[in-house]
């Protein structure tokens, strides 16, 4: 849209001509464009396309749930274990305000208690609770 009005291009027109373009692509999980798989038919555009065989509902849902595992099994294998404990010393993340600002508060503090993702930790005689 920024291109279309830089350019002085009706941008309007460069939406409907944009999500022609996306609605007639293939998707890369289901392998069938959008409008297609919500149609139930191919629309007409001004792309070039291939015949291809018609994937039915069933296969679409099978491809998608396969690339769903393929993510959760990369997520997973990339997810690090959160080994803190009652009683464990850590410093408490401070939030990015510039790259000249250290990335944790220098008080250290120590964990009281530990209920899921959350953890509270006091320093000082305060108490303060955050997430992991």
């Amino acid at each position: 849209m920024r291109v279309a009005q830089a350019e002085g291009r009706n941008w309007k027109d460069e939406l409907n001509t944009f999500l022609l373009a996306y609605r007639t692509t293939p998707h890369s999980t289901t392998g069938v464009p959008p409008a297609e798989a919500f149609l139930q038919r191919k629309i007409r555009s001004k792309l070039p396309s291939m015949v291809t065989q018609h994937t039915s509902d069933e296969d679409m849902r099978e491809r998608d749930a396969h690339e769903k595992m393929k993510g959760k099994k990369y997520g997973d294998k990339r997810a690090k274990k959160d080994d803190i404990v009652v009683g464990d010393t850590v410093l408490l993340q401070q939030p990015h305000r510039n790259k000249l600002v250290a990335t944790y508060e220098k008080t250290p503090y120590k964990v009281t208690s530990r209920k899921g993702s959350e953890v509270t930790v006091i320093a000082q005689g305060k108490g303060h609770s955050g997430g992991t």
